[in-house]
């Protein structure tokens, strides 16, 4: 059996990180690990070391943005692939991630297995 990719999930609807960990865990590729709030999202990667992180942009407690800003702080994390999965349209997301220009944004919702598609095209290289 092949090393399943392990994803982390930053976001503050529990119940959507539920539901993202849940459709990807059933293809048996993947280890997913939900943390809700972006201020424990560096500790929390530290201990889970995954190999990509998919992040909200807006959040109570700390913006994507700040999160990015503190996982590029770490010389463990600074380089793990990163999505930013929001509910905010394209155009909405340019704007909060003017001090993260490489960022890579889906659009909330989006189909299990685009999703799938897109951590695969990401972890194995674009």
């Amino acid at each position: 059996m092949s090393k399943r990719t392990r994803v982390l999930v930053v976001d503050d609807e529990e119940r959507f990180g539920r539901m993202v960990k849940v459709n990807l865990e059933m293809t048996g590729r993947y280890e997913v690990k939900i943390e809700t709030q972006g201020k424990c999202c560096v500790a929390t990667a530290r201990v889970f070391t995954p190999d990509l992180i998919l992040l909200d942009i807006v959040m109570p407690d700390m913006a994507g943005s700040e999160v990015v800003q503190a996982l590029h702080k770490d010389p463990e994390l600074k380089l793990k692939p990163l999505i930013f999965l929001t509910a905010l349209s394209q155009e909405e997301a340019s704007f909060h991630l003017e001090k993260t220009p490489d960022a890579f944004v889906l659009t909330k919702p989006i189909a299990s297995q685009d999703l799938a598609a897109w951590i695969d095209r990401k972890t194995k290289g674009d």
